[in-house]
């Protein structure tokens, strides 16, 4: 999917994603290293999510582990009903890439898309592939795997908590996009 690449930048005057900087990614996700293509999506962008996804996507730190512990109870307690750690780990990463790259071919219609994904598009692109991609893939034995994604969890406690008046979630204070470094120090 290609999109016009001519202007590095989007009419408001921030940064984009650059068709390399697209197929760099790409060829992280169709070497099945999804570790790495987190890792250089958060050096292009400086989005944090993309750090927790690749934890999450190479079972590292705290957040990998867990995300390895949730994986092998779904993966031993529903057998055929679940479509692999290593498939959904990889649908998780596609989706998100995929979703970018829908964001920067609408910009053959207004320019406005910079391609940095936030952390509420990496989420909901990470339930899309529990929702969706077994079923695209296999018509015939695919299943929704909604119900099992562990963010569940988390969207949940998310939505608890919003009623409470004071509750936003808001980035990580050193979660600056690539977008918003450009600003920070353009030349004025």
């Amino acid at each position: 999917m290609k999109f016009d690449a001519a202007s590095g930048f989007v009419e408001s005057g921030l940064l984009k994603v650059t068709q390399q900087e697209l197929d760099y990614l790409d060829n992280f996700l169709r070497r099945g290293d999804r570790g790495g293509y987190y890792m250089a999506l958060y050096n292009m962008t400086g989005v944090t999510q993309a750090l927790e996804q690749a934890q999450i996507a190479t079972f590292s730190e705290g957040t990998g582990g867990v995300a390895f512990v949730a994986n092998f109870l779904l993966q031993n307690g529903l057998a055929d009903d679940y479509a692999g750690v290593y498939y959904l780990s990889q649908a998780v990463a596609d989706e998100s890439f995929r979703y970018i790259q829908i964001q920067l071919d609408d910009n053959r219609k207004d320019n406005i898309n910079t391609g940095c994904i936030s952390v509420q598009d990496m989420f909901n692109t990470a339930a899309t592939a529990w929702r969706e991609r077994w079923e695209r893939d296999d018509r015939v034995n695919g299943k929704d795997l909604e119900r099992y994604f562990p963010g569940n969890f988390l969207d949940g406690m998310l939505g608890w908590m919003a009623r409470f008046e004071d509750f936003d979630l808001e980035p990580l204070p050193n979660e600056i996009t690539r977008s918003e470094k450009v600003n920070r120090f353009a030349f004025r």
